[in-house]
């Protein structure tokens, strides 16, 4: 799980560096800076505590679900206010180089020094609606009683902390941390080693390459995770992996004490790939609803989803720079590098969430048809022996839809409630639905997907060109 609170505040150092040439001087004195830098962030963590709690005594008084909804809007505004915060003391305070001037810059410390107070922050906000959290599990325990589902103690406050950190915080932060690390150490070593250019920029890219392929190994250790065991379930998931013909490292069980019902599938190459299936899915749903979520998430490394939503990201970005680089080039509004790479940052980023959001919907709309495919009886054993495709029958269809009915009534979330990487349930049915009596190999989501794969893989075809061909320059 990608925490966008985190995720914004390395992005934002990450800027300022890019971007340093172009920044002005510090307007306040070191010890005018760190007061309001530090303030900002205990008012911001005050606040949030204050009205959680509010929140959460009048739902006590009244009952009304109301107050549950504004103590989840309090909570959104509190993450808005941390990021705005730490933009405000990344380019205006400039806390970064005045902790460069206390403290030099070695690897990795002073980006650490800067980015702690906002994720300590938002633990702060996780704290805050633990108590929240607690009575809305607690509110479903007589219906769960009374439906036979498995009772899961809620962890302690801080158990609950330790969770967050792990599935959150520490899912960005490793491997930002060791990308960051490994280019920040290259710089270091290069500078004194005289290395060229070019040697630079491959081992560059190959510690980001490394960081990647290795990452799903971590996810496993960081996440609370075991094996799944032997028995029925696990025979018929393996079944299904070969089947479709993905290889996996393992399949794992995602323990979350209940309070997640959810699917992953993470790992580029067969060794590092893992399937994890958390705790409550495995408790809570029926068999033939846990193989359509499998269905699912081995459709993502069937169809290559991660490579390409990469390839797609990388194509905004390729875009972005080829375009500005022209810009520069015809001498538009660009008088340096620095201006010219400040001028590129707002859209670039705008484009490429947007894109991302695009693509992923998309992606995840096949990977639902896929499990819908599966469960009619289409897999690559099947084509393999050149069988007549069946159409996609209501059961299979339903079963898919009905998987992701269970995961938002389980979660407590409305079905119309929009996902901006998956869209929202409603959706997801409604194009599952669609596809009842449509021939296997004649989905319409698949027509799009291929479209999408194709434009990006010609305009990242087209953009490297402009680059080798030295069309243009930034």
């Amino acid at each position: 799980m990608i925490d966008g609170v985190v995720l914004s505040v390395l992005i934002a150092i990450a800027l300022h560096d890019g971007l340093a040439d172009a920044m002005s001087a510090p307007p306040l004195a070191r010890g005018a800076a760190a007061a309001v830098w530090l303030g900002g962030y205990a008012l911001l963590a005050a606040a949030v505590f204050l009205w959680v709690t509010l929140c959460t005594k009048q739902l006590d008084h009244t009952g009304r679900l109301r107050w549950v909804h504004r103590a989840e809007l309090g909570v959104r505004f509190a993450r808005l206010g941390i990021v705005a915060h730490h933009v405000v003391a990344i380019f205006i305070l400039h806390v970064l180089e005045l902790t460069r001037e206390t403290l030099g810059n070695p690897v990795l410390l002073d980006e650490a020094f800067v980015a702690a107070p906002p994720i300590v922050v938002l633990l702060a906000t996780h704290a805050a609606w633990y108590p929240m959290d607690r009575r809305l599990r607690e509110s479903v325990l007589m219906r769960q009683l009374d439906e036979g589902e498995p009772i899961v103690s809620m962890p302690t406050r801080g158990g609950y902390l330790i969770d967050q950190m792990r599935h959150r915080i520490l899912t960005v932060l490793a491997p930002v941390t060791i990308i960051s690390g490994w280019s920040e150490g290259m710089e270091h070593v290069a500078k004194r080693q005289a290395w060229s250019a070019g040697l630079e920029a491959t081992l560059q890219y190959a510690g980001v390459l490394l960081a990647i392929v290795i990452m799903p190994l971590l996810v496993r250790y960081i996440w609370a995770t075991r094996r799944l065991g032997a028995g029925p379930l696990r025979a018929r998931l393996d079944d299904m992996c070969q089947e479709q013909r993905i290889k996996c490292n393992d399949l794992l069980v995602w323990r979350t004490h209940g309070g997640m019902i959810n699917g992953a599938l993470i790992g580029l190459i067969a060794p590092l790939r893992f399937v994890l299936l958390t705790d409550g899915l495995l408790d809570r749903l029926p068999t033939h609803q846990v193989e359509a979520v499998m269905a699912h998430e081995l459709a993502h490394a069937r169809k290559n989803h991660l490579p390409w939503l990469l390839a797609s990201m990388l194509l905004v970005t390729s875009v972005s720079w080829v375009g500005f680089g022209w810009l520069a080039g015809v001498g538009l509004g660009a008088q340096s590098e620095s201006v010219m790479g400040l001028l590129a940052v707002p859209p670039t980023v705008l484009a490429s969430i947007a894109w991302f959001g695009f693509v992923s919907r998309r992606f995840e709309w096949q990977a639902d048809a896929c499990a819908a495919q599966h469960l009619a009886g289409w897999t690559a054993a099947t084509r393999s022996q050149r069988m007549t495709p069946p159409t996609i029958d209501p059961a299979s269809a339903e079963a898919m839809a009905g998987a992701l009915g269970s995961v938002a009534r389980l979660n407590n979330v409305h079905l119309r409630r929009r996902s901006f990487r998956h869209g929202s349930i409603a959706v997801r049915q409604q194009h599952l639905r669609a596809i009842v009596g449509v021939l296997a190999t004649r989905l319409p989501i698949d027509r799009t997907v291929n479209i999408i794969k194709g434009v990006t893989a010609l305009g990242l075809l087209t953009t490297g060109m402009w680059i080798v061909l030295g069309l243009v320059t930034i």
